[in-house]
């Protein structure tokens, strides 16, 4: 890995906030360490199944709405973890071209 990526994924480790990509089909390819303790690795799940133990999708997401809409999205979301967020979700193009969905959640329990 080229050291300049090395050092911008050491700095999203390091952000106090969670930041994640989610793939269209669910899966979690990044997610920094905020979110790994907050919500546990993914190991390949997707979002609704290692969140929360679900076998389809909520119906309720709010996540997703970005890639039909293609416009950035901010919401408020209860964790799994029993915490609440302010989400800001926006369409995110990968290395490869693919459209992917990058979201940031800020604690806002307090």
């Amino acid at each position: 890995m080229p050291a300049e990526r090395q050092g911008f994924i050491d700095v999203l480790e390091t952000l106090p906030t969670y930041l994640v990509l989610l793939s269209p089909d669910y899966r979690v390819p990044f997610a920094n360490r905020f979110f790994r303790e907050r919500f546990g690795e993914s190991h390949g799940k997707r979002c609704f199944e290692c969140l929360f133990g679900r076998t389809e999708p909520c119906e309720s997401c709010e996540t997703y709405k970005v890639l039909k809409t293609g416009k950035f999205h901010r919401w408020k979301w209860t964790g799994s973890d029993g915490r609440n967020y302010y989400i800001f979700d926006f369409t995110f193009t990968d290395t490869d071209g693919s459209a992917m969905i990058r979201e940031t959640g800020i604690d806002i329990t307090e």
